[in-house]
């Protein structure tokens, strides 16, 4: 079986005044998600929405760059390699004994993946 690996946090939504792309802000930016049409649900009520594409976010006067994108989904995706880190810091605490610092540690850095991850 071949394992395979996920692109390491962090993520960013990056805007280049025609699309947005999912990359990492350091290690030369690495493309994560090609933003051929990314579309992010506007959401009426709990059962969804219509689907917006994440281009139509921004006008052509937003300057190129790393942009925050406030929808639920997008904070969700980009969030996504803190919240893998911070469950398995999380199982490491249930998997043995650990230090009280570190599992502060752990609790600290889950708390921190669900604030990034939760709309705002």
């Amino acid at each position: 079986m071949i394992q395979t690996t996920h692109t390491a946090g962090p993520w960013r939504w990056y805007w280049d005044g025609r699309r947005v792309d999912l990359r990492t802000p350091d290690r030369g930016q690495l493309i994560i998600l090609d933003g051929g049409d990314i579309r992010f649900a506007r959401r009426k009520d709990s059962l969804g929405g219509l689907m917006v594409s994440a281009k139509n976010m921004f006008s052509d006067s937003h300057k190129s760059g790393f942009v925050e994108i406030s929808n639920p989904d997008a904070r969700l995706i980009e969030a996504s390699p803190d919240l893998l880190e911070a469950c398995k810091r999380v199982r490491r605490i249930l998997d043995g004994p650990l230090s009280a610092s570190d599992k502060w540690a752990a609790v600290n850095a889950l708390n921190a993946a669900i604030a990034k991850a939760s709309p705002q």
